[in-house]
């Protein structure tokens, strides 16, 4: 139990968090589940597992699955939270996107047309009543 301004809490971190609850306490390599890595480097938030997985789809966490579960290490959420130079595609957070940009149609790539073309004709084919419930 945690004390926390008089009142008995239970401790919700994760029993290897619980009993090494300072970073410095880990090895860079040594293996967490995502859970115990948020808990142990955000205790108080802003980031979660929520935000790690979505690190690790987004491949900026580095992970390791064994057994079916995901694992990382202090060192990969050291690399995760270093800043580094805007992605490209990714307007500064500060910035309004190019209203001009935005309203110019992107060019339709030959493909594209040939691959518009086919599904049209298809379409076409349909009996009419299904043309009607796809606009639905």
């Amino acid at each position: 139990m945690t004390t926390s301004g008089g009142h008995n809490l239970p401790d919700r971190r994760p029993a290897r968090v619980a009993s090494r609850p300072l970073p410095s306490q880990w090895e860079r390599t040594e293996l967490l589940t995502l859970e115990e890595a948020a808990s142990l480097f955000w205790p108080q938030g802003p980031i979660t597992v929520r935000t790690l997985r979505t690190a690790m789809r987004d491949g900026v966490l580095a992970v390791t699955w064994i057994a079916g579960k995901v694992f990382t290490t202090p060192e990969a959420i050291a690399d995760m939270t270093r800043c580094r130079p805007n992605p490209k595609g990714r307007p500064p957070a500060n910035t309004e996107p190019d209203r001009e940009a935005q309203a110019q149609p992107k060019p339709v790539s030959a493909p594209e047309q040939a691959l518009m073309k086919l599904l049209a004709e298809e379409k076409a084919k349909l009996p009419s009543r299904y043309r009607q419930q796809q606009r639905r």
